[in-house]
């Protein structure tokens, strides 16, 4: 039997609570030091190591509140979560309480050997309401927990619904009180949208029903929105290699000759300002100038090798595609996951655990989203069956993405899954205007994402350029002679420039 409802919300410590759950799980009579590594008969778990791996002098002291007090680990509360069959809540609230006592120790400024009278200071509100803001739990340390726990016990649950769990605990400092208190508070009752609904009047009902189906069609909009730019991105390469497959010769010899008129029109700018320089003096100093137009020449270059390797099925009339219906629709929902992970996961309002990353875990972060938003143009594409999804994104591209952002946060690929929201949360017993509540601002901020992402699409999707290629290979003969003059025109400019600079050296040797 659990506790009984219980409206006691007094602060606790993990002492305390430690003491609590385990006379509940195992009774009164149960020899706590056979939690540790060191006891002749230690209690295990299911993966046939102690609960704690510490030894029973560390037990005595988590115990001790005035000298050599053990701050129990986040990982060590979780374990004895399990050993206790503590709900979800429970665990995770055991977890944060292990964190945060140490995390105030730290910040006062206590060592472990010389703690003057913890026991008040950890119950002291002025202090909490002071350091409480500072602290934020180690996310991806309670993530990985779980995850490689699962052969321990049956936690089904999905990494957002452990967010929502601690996001839950420190709103209202939840976490600070008894486990008895959080039990009642969050006991996983039978609750779901009917008993949600049971005692509201129509109007509220229709309009709950409203919302959620707003909700649910926003969520959609987006993912298809996300995969809509990705197959935009891809009709861009697709069209950029066609076009480099006819004009490659003439835009890279425009560029190299673009760059010699530049070159030499900077040599004449500081000519003029320094007349004595010879001409091996003025190229070496044009040329480091202006070297990263020799970066975008270069890049060209491999842009163009990257058309010329990609296979064109139109050379090969009456051969069927290998891509069936069946495997691009298959194809576009494995992308539409990803990209929903991937969004979950890299925008600032959504990734678990953002505001506790350091600023190189932030950047990193950063950078990775707009790795997401901008093209995969420069990548040379292998021989492969997805390649020939001509306007399909890039999965492997996609995949990569996101496992460089499990890496950085820290968690585990195989279960960064959102989950139904709105079903933890009806389920976990949130009363209807918390649910309405988080239905309009989920609401609110998806819009605000897709009206921020719509503003920017054009220059990730290069769509000024996509109209720029469908116009010449419209006109292929015409683009080509407009290429040619221009290119003619340059000619005859680097020329005329030429001459200018050696008629100045001349006239300056003179």
């Amino acid at each position: 039997m659990r506790f009984k409802k219980t409206n006691n919300n007094q602060i606790t410590t993990l002492p305390e609570d430690f003491r609590e759950i385990i006379t509940e799980a195992k009774g009164s009579g149960f020899d706590m030091l056979r939690l540790c590594r060191d006891n002749s008969n230690p209690a295990l778990l299911s993966d046939n190591k102690p609960v704690l791996d510490i030894s029973q002098d560390d037990l005595v002291g988590i115990f001790d509140k005035k000298s050599n007090h053990y701050f129990l680990r986040s990982d060590q509360a979780f374990r004895l979560g399990i050993f206790s069959q503590l709900s979800l809540f429970e665990t995770v609230a055991f977890m944060v309480k292990a964190e945060w006592e140490f995390f105030l120790a730290e910040f006062l400024n206590h060592s472990e050997t010389e703690i003057l009278d913890l026991d008040s200071k950890l119950k002291d509100k002025n202090l909490i309401n002071r350091f409480r803001p500072e602290f934020n739990p180690d996310f991806g340390n309670f993530m990985n927990c779980f995850v490689k726990s699962r052969n321990l016990q049956n936690n089904d649950f999905k990494l957002e619904h452990l967010e929502f769990v601690i996001f839950d605990l420190l709103k209202e400092n939840t976490f600070l009180y008894s486990n008895k208190f959080i039990f009642s508070r969050n006991s996983e009752q039978l609750n779901n949208e009917k008993i949600l609904l049971q005692n509201l009047s129509r109007e509220e009902i229709r309009t709950y029903y409203q919302l959620k189906e707003l909700w649910k069609y926003k969520t959609g909009e987006m993912s298809d929105f996300l995969f809509l730019l990705e197959r935009k991105k891809r009709v861009y390469i697709n069209l950029e290699n066609k076009y480099l497959k006819h004009f490659g010769d003439l835009e890279y010899k425009k560029i190299r000759w673009n760059n010699q008129l530049e070159k030499y029109s900077e040599a004449m700018k500081f000519l003029k300002e320094k007349p004595w320089l010879t001409f091996r003096e003025l190229i070496a100093i044009v040329n480091e100038k202006i070297q990263n137009n020799f970066k975008k020449q270069n890049e060209l270059k491999n842009k163009i090798n990257r058309s010329n390797a990609l296979l064109d099925l139109s050379y090969f009339p009456g051969a069927q595609s290998p891509v069936t219906a069946e495997f691009k629709n298959m194809y576009a929902d494995e992308c539409k996951k990803l990209l929903k992970k991937l969004f979950f996961l890299l925008h600032t309002d959504t990734c678990p655990g953002y505001s506790a990353l350091s600023e190189n875990k932030k950047k990193k972060i950063n950078n990775l989203w707009l790795k997401l938003l901008d093209t995969t143009q420069n990548e040379i594409f292998s021989y492969s069956p997805t390649m020939l999804l001509y306007h399909y994104p890039d999965i492997d591209i996609l995949d990569g993405i996101y496992i460089k952002a499990c890496k950085i946060l820290d968690i585990s690929p195989n279960h960064a899954e959102q989950g139904d929201r709105l079903e933890f949360l009806i389920k976990k017993g949130t009363s209807y205007p918390k649910v309405m509540e988080f239905l309009s601002e989920e609401i609110e901020k998806m819009d605000l994402h897709l009206a921020n992402i719509e503003l920017v699409q054009d220059e990730y999707t290069h769509e000024s350029e996509s109209q720029y290629y469908r116009s010449a290979l419209e006109n292929t003969n015409g683009h080509s002679e407009k290429l040619s003059n221009e290119l003619k025109d340059l000619k005859q400019e680097v020329v005329k420039i030429k001459k200018e600079i050696s008629k100045r050296l001349i006239k300056e040797k003179v």
